[in-house]
């Protein structure tokens, strides 16, 4: 083992004949351990020297540039998505905002004097109009309340209507000349 220690010493300082020197580099690219022992003598003739930027890694130069390759790309990849994301939605921002003078309209339609006027009605007429439906039991038909809800949500269907011709508004889904009508009676053009 000394022989080859020395063999691989006089490669190094180049005190090797050329056939020797082959021998030797065959030993080594068989052996692990003669590979280390080459870099350690490679290492102390450099710190002999002072030679600081003649050692470089063998191995850990593959590794990272696959890693930074891929780091780099993610990193490249994130960042154009965030600069979509911000750029592009920012202007859809606003639109995700209560609109306050909509909010001020509806509770003024909602607190009208009409409004709670139809809502007290419906509630005092109710009443009377569903104990009559039990105590009268015989007609299923018969109604003596014949209130228009149209004004808090409900509409009746009429079998000439299309499903196309409703309006959707703050009092319901009805159609057109119930719409104009509420619009008439509220002094809205």
């Amino acid at each position: 083992m000394d022989n080859i220690e020395e063999k691989i010493s006089a490669l190094y300082d180049g005190e090797l004949s050329d056939t020797e020197a082959d021998e030797v580099l065959m030993m080594i690219g068989n052996d692990i351990n003669l590979q280390n022992k080459l870099s350690k003598y490679a290492l102390m003739s450099s710190a002999m020297r002072q030679q600081k930027n003649n050692i470089q890694s063998i191995t850990s130069s593959r590794r990272s540039k696959k890693f930074n390759f891929w780091f780099s790309n993610s990193i490249t990849a994130a960042a154009a998505v965030l600069i979509t994301f911000f750029a592009i939605n920012q202007f859809d921002l606003n639109r995700m905002g209560e609109d306050l003078s909509a909010k001020n309209q509806i509770n003024i339609a909602v607190n009208s004097k009409e409004a709670k006027d139809t809502a007290s009605r419906a509630e005092e007429n109710l009443v009377d109009h569903v104990l009559q439906v039990i105590n009268n039991q015989q007609n299923d038909n018969m109604t003596s309340y014949n209130v228009d809800l149209r004004n808090v949500g409900y509409t009746r269907n009429s079998p000439n209507s299309r499903t196309y011709s409703r309006v959707l508004t703050l009092y319901g889904n009805i159609d057109q000349k119930s719409a104009l009508e509420i619009a008439n009676s509220i002094n809205i053009k």
